[in-house]
């Protein structure tokens, strides 16, 4: 039996690095990073395994806050999205503080 080559995951390449400036208009810097960002990581450090938390599920969990928090902005959280991208890649620390 022939095998099928296996498929390459590419990840998104962006054209320039993505920052808190790139939140969506009405949000309040100080709410994103003490609520919203908090937030998420306070679930994350509560589930089974927290360097393994599925995209699909991230994304989920982050529209739960973005709704609670942002009720008046409307967004959609994707795995291609500027929120996702903000709170899963490690350079968020550096504009966390």
């Amino acid at each position: 039996m022939k095998e099928s080559p296996a498929k390459v995951v590419h990840p998104i390449k962006r054209t320039k690095k993505l920052s808190n400036n790139d939140l969506p208009d009405g949000v309040d810097l100080k709410t994103w990073r003490r609520s919203f960002v908090s937030t998420y990581m306070q679930y994350v450090g509560s589930s089974p395994n927290p360097w393994d938390v599925p995209a699909k599920l991230a994304c989920e969990k982050m529209q739960l806050i973005w709704d609670a928090v942002f009720p008046n902005i409307e967004y959609e959280v994707t795995s291609t999205s500027t929120v996702y991208y903000l709170v899963r890649h490690p350079y968020i620390y550096l504009h966390y503080y």
